[in-house]
């Protein structure tokens, strides 16, 4: 009898927890649904312009010829301050070929910057952030994940500078106007991940990267 009423107890506790989480989804997803629906600026899909698709393809030739048999051949006998020397060395061929002047590369531990954060651009003093956490081990895996972070963070450089200086190749007058909208009403992650990578930056930056990274070949076969 005891354990029937113990057992009893569980399961009830377990479906009154589940109930919880359920109403919880139903509230994310609802709050999620006004929010697209109401402020449609924010999730725009802008189209990549002629020039994104020419500085795209000069990336990739970037990174076949820093990796040309692949992450993993490249870093295998590398110390962490090597593979730190590599990563200044991509950012700075990088900043050529989006045409941007990010001097300053700050490596900080997933402690300090987030723990899943693998990397961000502060546009107050023009700054690129890498967790060094993803650095510190030889993981070809973990030096992708930054490799394509990298890409994904000049992007966001790029957006910047695309709405705040005058007479800048990139961005087309629809880009521009759609990551001006978006980055004065930005949605961070901690409000809510599924909107904060939906959003026009996000999302554009997204699309950026995986296209430049997505030949890039991680372990060797």
């Amino acid at each position: 009898m005891i354990i029937e009423t113990v057992l009893g107890g569980l399961l009830l506790y377990a479906a009154i927890e589940g109930g919880l989480a359920v109403i919880q989804w139903g509230y994310s997803a609802s709050k999620r649904y006004f929010t697209k629906h109401k402020y449609p600026e924010l999730f725009q899909d802008v189209q990549l312009s002629d020039k994104d698709k020419e500085m795209i393809e000069k990336c990739r030739e970037l990174l076949k010829e820093t990796f040309p048999e692949g992450i993993e051949a490249k870093i295998k006998d590398m110390s962490a301050d090597e593979r730190m020397a590599l990563i200044r060395e991509l950012i700075e061929k990088c900043n050529a070929i989006y045409d941007l002047d990010i001097t300053k590369i700050n490596f900080m531990s997933a402690y300090e910057i987030g723990g899943a954060t693998c990397g961000c651009y502060q546009s107050k003093d023009n700054s690129i952030t890498l967790n060094i956490d993803l650095i510190s081990f030889s993981d070809p895996t973990a030096m992708g994940i930054i490799i394509n972070t990298i890409f994904h963070e000049m992007r966001h450089a790029q957006q910047y500078r695309a709405i705040t200086t005058e007479g800048y190749s990139f961005g087309t007058d629809e880009q521009a106007k759609a990551w001006a909208i978006n980055f004065s009403h930005y949605i961070r992650a901690e409000v809510d991940m599924m909107l904060y990578q939906l959003q026009t930056v996000e999302a554009d930056a997204n699309r950026v990267a995986d296209e430049i990274t997505k030949e890039l070949k991680i372990k060797e076969e």
